[in-house]
């Protein structure tokens, strides 16, 4: 009985709720984020017109922090399905970019690239090719609700709600006096660093490197906000001393390195392409017609190695040689990532889920690197910045901008971990301004795979020492 009560307050106060049900998102603003945004022959940079189209679906992002979006590029007919593929990932990875660097988080922004393979309008001129150069917007998250505590002269007159005293058995309705104190619940959910009154602890050594604790404070809890005024005025509280109470939510707390990040990043393997190690490959794309790259979900037959066994449901890293630097070893990429569906005598199949490259009949796979980082785990100031060296680039660009790769000399054997920050600095000695910032997304034994967050300028290059500035412990 309850439970039909609350429904129909929902319903009288909030129009458009109904107890149970995730809110419906307003048709204005799901317009707006499905707003297609277009790019020039062979361009993957935003027009004028495309940073107009994505600046209004900021508020909305903004204002719905728990919505997530696919971004899937797409190319217009001409040119091979191999470069189309990479052509629209880049357009998408312009519009992630892009979108990050305006406060989005790139935990709710995926990306994936189907080419040429999904045109918006069939034509062989100038306007349909203009159509399908774009990169299209799917939501793929929708927010839980969220209750805005009005003042209490925006409170509706409850003589305008519509007349509930035909609504049988209210004696059922719990007294507010049973209802525990939410106050005892109450928590902080991090501590204010500019608190005069932290508590500081002594470093802890991880490795080599001493790693200062989190500083604690205690913190006074909220307190409660009465209204009596407005209890007089419901129906449902007959008691004039009954109060009622706000408790703000804790900030949640966020992935501080994507899975994504992980599993898309490209390592060092060994000096000579023979040695290169993997665990099976692909011998076929279970699909329809003359498709030669795989899409998420296309579904894929593997070969593998004697001695290598898996599961239902096992991720899989799709991967393959891009280069050889002679000196240091091969580079490898990965292509994307597989989930086991099938385990029978002789066949193996799975379905691709993530698409970093064109996942093609030949590429290698192996066990997806373990990701085992949680939402809270955050790493710590250090104490002494012990150095690493730059030694590598996962592409051969010239230059080197946000979300590239640099492989640096020092791995998981010297205690790097997922999750680390190294920095550039740049000064005469005495005066030292942080220039550059790379956090680590992958670990080999001996190298790490490290992400740029942060750039001012041509900052990084082969040769360019970094220092640990934070360290997961």
């Amino acid at each position: 009985m309850v439970r039909s009560v609350m429904a129909v307050l929902a319903l009288a106060i909030f129009p458009g709720l109904m107890a149970g049900q995730e809110p419906v998102l307003q048709a204005a603003d799901r317009a707006t984020l499905e707003v297609v945004v277009r790019f020039g022959f062979d361009e993957a940079t935003i027009t004028a017109e495309a940073d107009q189209l994505l600046r209004a679906k900021l508020p909305v992002l903004r204002n719905s922090p728990t919505f997530s979006l696919r971004l899937e590029g797409h190319a217009d007919e001409r040119g091979s399905i191999e470069y189309n593929l990479a052509l629209g990932s880049r357009r998408a990875e312009s519009v992630r970019t892009f979108l990050t660097g305006l406060g989005i988080s790139e935990d709710r922004l995926t990306t994936t690239s189907f080419g040429k393979e999904r045109p918006l309008v069939n034509g062989s001129d100038e306007a349909a090719w203009a159509q399908n150069r774009r990169v299209e917007f799917v939501i793929t998250g929708i927010p839980g609700p969220t209750v805005a505590v009005a003042d209490v002269t925006d409170v509706p007159d409850l003589e305008d709600v519509p007349d509930l005293a035909d609504v049988p058995d209210l004696e059922d309705v719990p007294d507010l006096a049973d209802v525990p104190d939410l106050a005892a619940e109450d928590s902080v959910a991090a501590a204010d660093l500019a608190n005069p009154d932290l508590v500081l602890t002594e470093p802890v050594v991880v490795g080599d490197v001493a790693v200062v604790p989190p500083p604690t404070v205690e913190v006074a809890p909220r307190p409660i906000r009465t209204n009596s005024e407005r209890d007089r005025r419901s129906r449902f509280y007959r008691d004039p001393s009954a109060g009622s109470s706000v408790m703000d939510a804790a900030e949640e707390d966020y992935l501080w390195v994507p899975r994504a990040a992980t599993w898309s990043a490209a390592w060092l393997g060994p000096l000579l392409l023979e040695d290169v190690e993997f665990d099976g490959h692909i011998t076929s794309l279970v699909v329809e017609g003359s498709v030669r790259t795989a899409f998420p979900y296309t579904r894929v037959r593997l070969a593998l190695e004697p001695g290598f066994r898996v599961r239902l449901g096992d991720n899989l890293q799709i991967f393959r040689p891009d280069r050889v630097n002679l000196k240091l070893g091969v580079i490898l990429h990965p292509m994307g990532v597989l989930s086991v569906t099938r385990v029978a005598p002789n066949v193996v199949e799975g379905i691709v889920g993530e698409v970093f490259g064109p996942v093609k009949v030949g590429d290698l796979v192996r066990p997806a690197p373990i990701f085992d980082l949680r939402p809270g785990e955050y790493p710590a100031m250090v104490t002494n910045r012990t150095g690493a060296n730059v030694i590598e680039f996962g592409h051969t660009h010239q230059l080197y901008g946000l979300r590239e790769v640099a492989i640096l000399d020092r791995g998981s054997q010297d205690g790097v971990a997922i999750g680390d920050e190294y920095v550039a600095f740049f000064g005469d000695g005495s005066t030292e301004e942080v220039v550059g910032r790379l956090r680590v997304v992958l670990t080999e034994e001996e190298t790490s795979s490290a992400r740029i967050v942060t750039v001012e300028g041509p900052v990084f290059e082969v040769g360019t020492t970094v220092y640990l500035d934070r360290k997961m412990r």
